[in-house]
């Protein structure tokens, strides 16, 4: 019996390299497809140096080596810069208590 290959630094082998996969948060997800993963970009969960599985790179790399992903993250960024910008802005027009409620609210 021989042992099983395993092609280059694939993840688990073989029958894995097809697949796509990315390491979030210290956990392998498995990612259907290019879709799910420029929505998780979007929304922020996959950050630029999570590293990414892609059958397309055929290696572990950055999500932002991959090129379909940079749209994405640039979009996620200005969403959360607006966020920052409107609570910086709601800070400032609120008095002491008003401040004060925001933050034990956390908003």
């Amino acid at each position: 019996m021989s042992p099983p290959q395993f092609g280059g630094d694939s993840p688990g082998g073989e029958k894995r390299v097809a697949q796509i996969l990315a390491k979030i948060a210290g956990f392998t997800r498995k990612i259907e497809s290019d879709d799910e993963l420029i929505g998780l970009a979007r929304q922020g969960d996959l950050m630029p140096y999570d590293p990414v599985w892609h059958p397309k790179m055929a290696r572990w790399a950055h999500a932002q080596e991959i090129d379909f992903l940079l749209p994405a993250f640039q979009e996620a960024r200005a969403r959360f810069e607006k966020r920052m910008e409107e609570a910086e802005a709601r800070a400032k027009s609120r008095g002491f208590l008003g401040r004060l409620l925001d933050r034990l609210l956390r908003r």
